[in-house]
């Protein structure tokens, strides 16, 4: 009886767990889709549940979004990905500077960033922190 208890027991932590966090591509596009939708997501909430390297890009992109909302002048296209590279190799540190890349790339494969403006930035300030 009591072997079967834990059986059941085990069977049910292993898929709750399974069940558990979203992806890096379910958050950036759970992030874009609420932007471009004028929609709140909390993206920086929902990053806690990703590796170390992955949450230090989206953080660095929220903040990136933020300085172009509040200077639409701030930086330019290309100098988007590599400050959220640089910001989130900084964050994350060092030795997952390489982890960071591959996040970052993911980032460049589902956002046009030339396609922010001052008013889109502020619909990305939203989605990442409301």
């Amino acid at each position: 009886m009591r072997f079967r208890l834990l059986i059941l027991v085990t069977l049910a932590a292993i898929f709750i767990a399974g069940c558990g966090g979203e992806t890096y591509d379910d958050v950036l596009q759970g992030l874009r889709g609420a932007a471009l939708s004028g929609k709140t997501y909390n993206a920086i909430r929902h990053a806690d549940d990703l590796d170390a390297s992955q949450k230090a890009v989206v953080n660095a992109f929220c903040n990136i979004a933020t300085q172009l909302a509040d200077n639409e002048e701030a930086i330019t296209t290309e100098q988007y990905f590599d400050q959220i590279q640089a910001d989130a190799t900084r964050e994350a540190g060092f030795l997952e500077a390489k982890a960071v890349e591959t996040a970052v790339t993911r980032l460049r494969a589902i956002y046009d960033l030339s396609s922010i403006n001052g008013h889109t930035a502020t619909l990305y300030v939203n989605a990442c922190y409301r």
